[in-house]
C-alpha cells in the first residue's frame, strides 16, 4: 500500500473501529436492560402465582365449599361411622351374589337343564329336570334361594316354549316367596315385563342396588321390549345417581380410618380422585369426593351462592393444570392440580441476543462497505485528478511539439534562409504534416468533450468509399513521408456508397493510422485493405511494428489507456485515438477490433461499417 493510500485508509479504519465500539456499548446496554426487565417481570409473575396459590389452597380448606358441590358427591361421618342415605341401598360389593345351590346334586341338575335347553335344544327335557329338582325341595321355605332360582328358570323355560299357563303358575309361586337374591330378582323383573309389560314393585329398589354395567344392560333390554321413554329416563337417572353416590361412599369408606379422629380439614388423593374432608368433631364431619377437573372448575368457576369464595379465572396469574405427574416450575394446589405461573411477555425481537448480534454484524458490514466504497471513490477521484493532470501534460506536450516545429520551419522560410527549392518543398511538406497532426489532436480533444457531455452529433450523408479513402491518403501522406513510411492503400475496389459522417469517419481512420505510425518500425509500411463480406464493409489496418500483446488488445480501447510498448518506447501520446475511433464506428453501427496479424508480426486493426447505413440511434444532423 503506497503512502497516499495509507493516508486515506487509516482515518477510515479508525472511524470503523470507533463506530463499532460505540455500537457494541449501545447494544450491550440495551440487551442488559431488557434482560433485567424480563427478570423483574418473571419474579413478579412467580410472586403473584404463589400468593394466589396460597389463596386457592385456603379455599380448599373452607367448609363452605361443600355447599357448592352436588349432594351426590357429598358424604357424612357420624359417630365414627359412614352415613348411608335411606334412598340408596348399600351394596358392599357391586357384583351381585350368585346363587350357589347347596346340594351338589341340585347344582348338577340345574346345569343339566340349561344345557338341554340352550345347547341341545331340548326344552321339554329341561322342563322335566327342573320339575324333578323342585320336587326335591321343601315346600314350606318361602325364602329358600334355591327354590326361587329353580322356579325362575322353570318360568323362563315355559315362556320360551310359549307355555303361558306353566309360566304363570311358576310366577305365581315366585310371588309367594321372599326373594333376596339380586340375580333372581333381576330375572323376575325382565320376565314380568316381557310377559305382562308391567314392572314389579321392587323395580326402583333393585335399580338402586345394580352396578353400572348390569343396570345399563337391564335398562337397554327393557327399552327394547317397549318401556316408555319417560320411565326409561327416570330409571336411568336413578341408576346414575345411586352409582355416583355409591362410588363416593366406597371412596369415603376406604379413607375412613384416616378421617376419623382428624380435627383439621384435609385434602387426600384416592387414585384418580380427590377427597376433601371438613371435620366437625373428632368423630363427625362432612366431605366431598371430586375428580381433579371438578376441583379445578370449582375453584375458577365458582357458584352464584358464594362468589367471594371463588377466584376468577381471568385474574389468575397462571393456568390451573391437571396432571398425574409433578410439573416443573409449577405450584401444587392439591394432588394432581397445579398452578403454572404465566410467563412474562416474550421480549421484543430487537432485544434478543442473536438479533442484536446479527444487527451489530449487519451494521458493521454496511459501515465497512460504506467506508470501503468511500475510499474507492476517493481513490478514483484522486486517480481521475491524476489522469486529468497527466492528460493535460500530455496534450500540452503533444501540442507544443508540432507548434515548435511549425514555428521553426515557418521562421526559416520567412527569413529566406532556405534557398534551395527542394529544401523549401520539404519544409512545406513538414509544415503540412505537423498541421495535420495538430488538427487531429485538437479534434480528438474536442470530440472527447462532446462525447462526455452527450453533445456529439453526426452529419449523415451518402459518400463514396473510394473518395473517403483517397481523402484519408491525402491527409496522412505528409506524416508518413516525413517518417519515411510507406502507406499501401487499395482504393481500386468496387464502387460503394455508404451513409456516414465523412469528417468523423475520416478522423477515426486517421486515429488508427496515427497509432500505427507511432509504433511501426521506422521506414516500414502500413497496409490499408478494404473488403466486403455479407453486407458488412471491413477495412484492415496493418503495421509491422512490435505488435500488441493478447491481454492488451481490448484494454487499449479504454480512455486514456496506452499499451506497454507505449510506456517503454518513449512515444508521446494521450491515449484517446483508439477510444474515439471505436466510439465513432460503433455510433455508425460498426466496430473496431484488434486481431492477430496473419503472419504473426505487427498489429492488425479491423474497422467495420454496415453497407445499409444503419446507426445505433445516436444524434444526427439531417
Amino acid at each position: 500500500m503506497d503512502p497516499q493510500q495509507q493516508r486515506v485508509w487509516w482515518p477510515l479504519v479508525l472511524v470503523l473501529v470507533a463506530s463499532s465500539g460505540l455500537l457494541v456499548l449501545g447494544l450491550t446496554g440495551l440487551w442488559q436492560g431488557t434482560r433485567a426487565a424480563e427478570g423483574l417481570a418473571r419474579d413478579e409473575s412467580e410472586r403473584a402465582a404463589r400468593t394466589h396459590a396460597r389463596a386457592l389452597q385456603a379455599k380448599l380448606t373452607d367448609p363452605r365449599l361443600v355447599g357448592r358441590v352436588n349432594e351426590s358427591k357429598v358424604f357424612k361421618i357420624e359417630q365414627g361411622e359412614l352415613f348411608i342415605p335411606e334412598d340408596v341401598r348399600w351394596v358392599p360389593r357391586e357384583n351381585a351374589v350368585l346363587l350357589r345351590l347347596a346340594p351338589s346334586s341340585l347344582a348338577d341338575v340345574y346345569q343339566r337343564a340349561r344345557r338341554l335347553e340352550f345347547v341341545e335344544n331340548r326344552p321339554e327335557d329341561s322342563r322335566d329336570i327342573l320339575a324333578r329338582a323342585l320336587s326335591l325341595l321343601p315346600q314350606d321355605q318361602t325364602s329358600d334361594p334355591h327354590r326361587s332360582r329353580l322356579l325362575l328358570a322353570s318360568a323362563w323355560n315355559a315362556h320360551r316354549r310359549e307355555s303361558f299357563e306353566d309360566r304363570d303358575e311358576s310366577l305365581g309361586e315366585l310371588g309367594d316367596l321372599e326373594i333376596q337374591d339380586q340375580a333372581t330378582r333381576l330375572g323376575l323383573l325382565l320376565l314380568d315385563f316381557e310377559s305382562k309389560l308391567v314392572l314389579p314393585e321392587f323395580t326402583e329398589e333393585l335399580f338402586r342396588e345394580l352396578a353400572p354395567g348390569p343396570g345399563k344392560a337391564t335398562l337397554s333390554r327393557l327399552v327394547a321390549n317397549g318401556l316408555p321413554e319417560e320411565k326409561a329416563i327416570q330409571l336411568g337417572q336413578l341408576l346414575d345417581r345411586c352409582n355416583e353416590v355409591r362410588t363416593v361412599l366406597l371412596a369415603a369408606r376406604e379413607a375412613l380410618p384416616t378421617l376419623v379422629g382428624s380435627t383439621t380439614p384435609s385434602v387426600n388423593r384416592l387414585e384418580d380422585r380427590i377427597l376433601l374432608y371438613y371435620p366437625e368433631s373428632q368423630e363427625s364431619g362432612r366431605g366431598v369426593v371430586l375428580s381433579p377437573q371438578e376441583v379445578k372448575a370449582l375453584l375458577v368457576e365458582g357458584s352464584p351462592n358464594d362468589e367471594a369464595s371463588t377466584v376468577s379465572h381471568q385474574l389468575l396469574p397462571g393456568q390451573l393444570v391437571v396432571s398425574d405427574r409433578p410439573l416443573v416450575d409449577a405450584i401444587s394446589i392439591s394432588p394432581s392440580l397445579y398452578l403454572v405461573p404465566n410467563r412474562p411477555p416474550r421480549p421484543a425481537l430487537w432485544s434478543r441476543p442473536w438479533f442484536l448480534a446479527a444487527l451489530f454484524l449487519t451494521v458493521v458490514v454496511f459501515l465497512g462497505l460504506g467506508l470501503f466504497l468511500m475510499s474507492r471513490a476517493i481513490q478514483r477521484e484522486r486517480q481521475l485528478v491524476a489522469t486529468r493532470a497527466d492528460f493535460l501534460l500530455a496534450v500540452t506536450h503533444e501540442i507544443k511539439t508540432p507548434l515548435s516545429s511549425l514555428r521553426l520551419l515557418s521562421e526559416m522560410l520567412v527569413t529566406g534562409r532556405v534557398r534551395q527549392e527542394s529544401k523549401r518543398a520539404d519544409y512545406l511538406r513538414s509544415i503540412a504534416a505537423e498541421s495535420g497532426r495538430l488538427s487531429v489532436l485538437v479534434e480528438n480533444v474536442l470530440d472527447l468533450g462532446r462525447l462526455e457531455r452527450g453533445e456529439k452529433s453526426y452529419d449523415l450523408k451518402s459518400h463514396s468509399l473510394k473518395d473517403v479513402l483517397l481523402e484519408l491518403s491525402d491527409l496522412f501522406s505528409p506524416l508518413a513521408s516525413r517518417d519515411d513510411m510507406e502507406i499501401q492503400m487499395q482504393v481500386g475496389i468496387k464502387e460503394r456508397t455508404l451513409v456516414l459522417d465523412r469528417a468523423s469517419i475520416t478522423q477515426a481512420f486517421l486515429n488508427v493510422l496515427e497509432n500505427a505510425r507511432r509504433y511501426a518500425a521506422p521506414g516500414g509500411r502500413i497496409e490499408v485493405i478494404p473488403a466486403e463480406d455479407g453486407g458488412i464493409l471491413s477495412i484492415r489496418f496493418r503495421d509491422f511494428g512490435p505488435g500488441i500483446e493478447v491481454d492488451e488488445r481490448e484494454k487499449i480501447f479504454e480512455k486514456f489507456r496506452r499499451g506497454k510498448v507505449a510506456g517503454t518506447g518513449g512515444n508521446p501520446g494521450v491515449g484517446l485515438g483508439l477510444y474515439l475511433a471505436r466510439t465513432i464506428l460503433r455510433d455508425h453501427g460498426g466496430d473496431l477490433v484488434c486481431m492477430d496479424p496473419p503472419e504473426g508480426k505487427g498489429a492488425l486493426f479491423v474497422a467495420s461499417l454496415p453497407l445499409s447505413g444503419q446507426t445505433n440511434g445516436k444524434k444526427v444532423r439531417g
